[in-house]
């Protein structure tokens, strides 16, 4: 059989221990090519791109030799998002940005064996936005009054 056909055929019958076998055998094989990794982006990103799934193409190591953290490949993945204002969760919990990408991925992993990392920007830089956005309206409308008299 196949690793997929075993996995599935595990999950099905309730047999954890061929699903423990099939998974390390997976896990073996993944470790010498790229870590499988899904990113779902959720609240507080625009509706354009709110639960878009990306599937970045993450080899064990940056182009400097380094092991990903979760910190890093985030920052390789989107140079331009400010991770202090991002929660990310996986599997329900929500890991040190430090943690070694391989790590989470032995043991966090999805049954498909890839690691789920969900985005969502923090309440405060949702409502910074919105702050902004509201001055920004109101200097419009300033802007148009002061034009007016």
């Amino acid at each position: 059989k196949s690793l997929h056909l075993k996995i599935e055929s595990s999950l099905v019958t309730g047999e954890y221990r061929f699903f423990q076998e099939a998974a390390k055998t997976w896990t073996t094989e993944m470790k010498n090519q790229r870590i499988p990794v899904r990113i779902v982006l959720g609240a507080g990103f625009g509706k354009s791109i709110r639960n878009r799934l990306i599937q970045p193409s993450l080899e064990l190591k940056d182009a400097q030799g380094q092991a990903y953290t979760l910190r890093s490949s985030l920052e390789t993945t989107f140079p331009s998002l400010d991770l202090d204002f991002v929660r990310v969760v996986i599997q329900g919990i929500c890991p040190p940005l430090d943690s070694s990408l391989l790590y989470l991925s032995d043991n966090l992993c999805h049954a498909d064996q890839f690691l789920y990392v969900c985005l969502s920007l923090h309440e405060t830089r949702q409502r910074k936005k919105r702050q902004e956005e509201a001055v920004m309206k109101e200097s419009k409308e300033e802007t148009k009054n002061d034009a007016g008299e």
